[in-house]
């Protein structure tokens, strides 16, 4: 069976980004095909390869998203009205100039004051079509006249990232010290480290230093009142 895990990792997988090197999409392959071939693998083994491959990829997913705001807001706009039949590009118009936008959209509840179910299809089917596109155009610009841009963009997020790690094992070193609240704290710095792989919230400087204070002042005060 098919894991919503497993389904994450081929999704993951099939949209490796720009500059991951091979080797590890390669080892991602080969743990998703290991992992869709045995029946008895758990989830927790799958999500260990999915976060290896995860660590791997983070900073170049971050990248990639930053060049997409960045580069492929506006063109997208300027897609999504050209893919639209003419009769619903007056419409959009319409849905823009009482402040709508691709935002809202996809995230708001005023669409259904605007189109119709069978205009939103329309809708949805071109915004995947621009969506396509605009993805194209950025990897392009990631591998030809931004690349050094891109490549920047890159090694900051590699530095977030290991800093991030260090803030994690730091947290995971609070374990040792922390008793009842042990298992509670190894859940933070797991919960933490999945979200390199989409499996929970996207992983912070701050939400990681947050947690590691929350966590020491606990411990201190429980310190003081055990004295």
């Amino acid at each position: 069976m098919v894991t919503a895990t497993l389904q994450l990792f081929r999704l993951l997988l099939d949209r490796h980004p720009v500059g991951l090197a091979p080797e590890a999409v390669e080892r991602g392959e080969a743990a998703y095909a290991a992992a869709l071939a045995s029946q008895s693998r758990s989830d927790s083994g799958i999500e260990k390869s999915l976060i290896e491959y995860g660590l791997a990829a983070w900073p170049y997913f971050q990248a990639q998203e930053e060049f997409r705001n960045r580069y492929g807001q506006d063109r997208e706009r300027v897609l999504l009205y050209e893919l639209l039949p003419v009769d619903l590009r007056e419409k959009w118009r319409h849905f823009e100039a009482k402040g709508g936008s691709l935002h809202d959209y996809r995230h708001g509840n005023i669409v259904e004051q605007f189109f119709s179910p069978e205009e939103d299809v329309q809708i949805e089917n071109a915004l995947v079509e621009a969506g396509l596109r605009v993805r194209d155009y950025c990897r392009e610009l990631a591998l030809g006249e931004k690349q050094a841009e891109y490549e920047e963009r890159v090694k900051i997020y590699q530095a977030e990232e290991t800093a991030i790690q260090e803030l994690i094992a730091q947290l995971r070193g609070l374990c040792d010290e922390s008793g009842k609240w042990s298992a509670e704290i190894a859940d933070e710095a797991l919960a933490l480290e999945r979200g390199f792989a989409e499996l929970e919230e996207r992983p912070t400087l701050r939400r990681a230093q947050e947690k590691i204070e929350y966590y020491r002042s606990h411990l201190q005060t429980f310190s003081a009142s055990s004295d």
